[in-house]
């Protein structure tokens, strides 16, 4: 019985070849070697044309660990990866795998799962607000989709911030944690460690993307020099491919402190409010916004 798996979830429209040069070098390391690791890469096929949805990619992405495990008669420990729109895969499959998602139980490898390392992970969702592109491209798709509702649902949807797969993942998420945060205290961190790296050219992710994660003392963040949201996880595209590993190994290798990364002794939020839109609107139509600023500016005038 090998003593690891490593998951390996790449992001939309990748390829699991451009991990091999990540993955030979981690092989050399102690722990992630052939004959103690098995790594399993989750070939997806996720393109911008997919239809479907993520929830339903996570399901399977658990059913072949959970075959792995079968297979392997068990591991005693489990490395979660994953890239982009991977990281909302695994993320998703971790909260399966603990039954805090969905309607069935706990498997029996969820308490094995050691680290989570999300290479740009798209946790808040792509904001379509910051990049014409994906405004005009987000709204002709919400377009088709209320228009033609009989057609397939477009999968990238999902990946929307606002989306119902985002809100949900990002709500059970939290509760998982804080649970544990509140049962075992600040000083033993919720298992598995979390590390989020994101490329310091990355114009799709951004720091404050993270908090959901950086929130609680298992959550990290490593910034990774020359890097941008495609290549991050790239070794031979690296203008200094020697520092690049040495940022991903301790990704993967290195110990961090049990503090929260984000200081939320004293809250700056007071009331929280969900606009809900029908099922003809959108949550990037103009009327949201307008909304939001209306409600902000009673706040200010009341406080």
């Amino acid at each position: 019985m090998k003593k690891r798996l490593v998951v390996i979830v790449p992001g939309l429209s990748g390829n699991i070849q451009y991990w091999q040069p990540l993955r030979e070098r981690l092989q050399q390391e102690i722990g992630y070697a052939p004959s103690d690791a098995h790594y399993l890469c989750f070939e997806h096929r996720i393109g911008l044309r997919s239809t479907g949805r993520l929830e339903d990619v996570a399901q399977d992405l658990k059913g072949r660990i959970n075959a792995e495990w079968i297979l392997s008669d068990g591991f005693e420990d489990i490395v979660l990866v994953g890239h982009s729109l991977g990281g909302l895969i695994v993320r998703q499959t971790f909260l399966l795998a603990k039954g805090a998602a969905g309607d069935e139980g706990p498997c029996e490898w969820a308490p094995t799962i050691s680290r989570i390392v999300l290479f740009a992970s798209l946790n808040r969702g792509i904001d379509p607000t910051r990049k014409i592109e994906h405004r005009l491209v987000t709204r002709f798709l919400l377009w088709i989709y209320r228009l033609f509702p009989f057609l397939p649902y477009p999968l990238v949807l999902d990946a929307i911030k606002g989306s119902d797969f985002l809100g949900n993942l990002r709500i059970n998420w939290i509760r998982l944690f804080l649970s544990h945060t509140m049962n075992h205290g600040d000083g033993a961190p919720p298992h598995p460690q979390v590390v989020q790296l994101v490329g310091e050219s990355d114009n799709l992710v951004y720091t404050d993307d993270s908090k959901d994660v950086l929130s609680f003392p298992n959550g990290h963040y490593l910034p990774v020099p020359d890097a941008d949201h495609t290549d991050v996880y790239k070794l031979a595209e690296a203008p200094d491919p020697e520092l690049r590993y040495a940022v991903l190994r301790k990704a993967f290798l290195g110990s961090f402190p049990a503090v929260a990364n984000i200081d939320a002794a004293e809250p700056t939020v007071r009331r929280l409010v969900f606009l809900l839109h029908g099922i003809r609107a959108s949550n990037v139509d103009e009327w949201i916004k307008e909304l939001k600023t209306l409600i902000e500016e009673r706040d200010r005038v009341h406080t």
